[in-house]
């Protein structure tokens, strides 16, 4: 299972969409789409909201993947409504929408945790 760590900068989004599409050859098209815009909205949560550098690992399954995201800040993210003329805070909202499950994992022991998520292919 390809795993990564990346700083909490703003290349890093781009660069940790790259790694999880390039990881999985064979997807289709919209599996891919599907996958580099949930690893760029769980991206740039971390570097955004938790400042700290991520892990991601992406996890080939027969029928799906599962993209865990992992950072070492507090706190617990959760699914937002914001009005339309806000620029921000969608972001699990369309994890939601292409992920077929998701949800959040508390890192035991420590303050950080993981969201994740699985992705039909």
């Amino acid at each position: 299972m390809p795993e990564w760590v990346l700083a909490s900068r703003a290349e890093s989004v781009a660069h940790a969409r790259r790694l999880a599409v390039s990881s999985l050859p064979g997807l289709s098209t919209a599996a891919a789409q599907a996958v580099a815009l949930i690893v760029s909205e769980l991206a740039t949560n971390c570097v955004r909201h938790a400042g700290t550098e991520f892990r991601l690992r992406v996890t080939p399954q027969p029928q799906s993947v599962r993209i865990e995201v992992t950072d070492a800040a507090g706190g617990r993210p959760a699914l937002r409504n914001p009005a339309p003329t806000e620029p921000h805070g969608r972001g699990l909202q369309i994890v939601q929408v292409l992920a077929t499950r998701w949800g959040v994992q508390a890192d035991e022991g420590n303050a950080g945790k993981t969201v994740w998520c699985t992705v039909a292919v």
